[in-house]
């Protein structure tokens, strides 16, 4: 089935929704691609690792932000290369240019954090995004 899908819900209710989906696609006899966004980060890491412990089902291509994550994923996981790319998601051009896929998990996101300074008119932190704006 040409199935095109986005979620963003906790990473047990993404695979049994995905597990929901691939039973109804068990006419294909083929594993369901599904590319998963933020695959380096906490979220994106856990569903692509419960979609890789089910081969039969699912084959995951994991996005990450930079080659180091690419490399850390691929060493914690053991996946093939193939499943783990570099992708700026912010980059509609290169979202294009990715492999045919039949869902798509977002997963990625960003973790504010202070940067040290403080507002001076509310005595507040001022927190901002150490990896790089979302």
């Amino acid at each position: 089935p040409d199935l095109k899908m986005a979620v963003t819900l906790s990473s047990v209710h993404i695979i049994e929704l995905l597990f929901i989906i691939a039973i109804t696609a068990t006419e294909t006899c083929q594993a369901m691609r599904v590319v998963v966004s933020g695959a380096g980060g906490q979220t994106g890491k856990a569903v692509f690792r419960k979609l890789l412990e089910r081969p039969n089902d699912f084959s995951p291509i994991g996005l990450v932000r930079t080659a180091e994550s690419r490399a850390a994923l691929l060493e914690t996981t053991g996946c093939p290369p193939e499943s783990v790319l570099v992708c700026d998601v912010t980059d509609a051009d290169a979202c294009m240019s990715l492999p045919e896929f039949d869902a798509l998990v977002i997963g990625s996101s960003a973790k504010p954090a202070p940067t040290g300074v403080v507002n001076e008119e509310t005595g507040r932190p001022v927190f901002g995004f150490p990896n790089g704006q979302p």
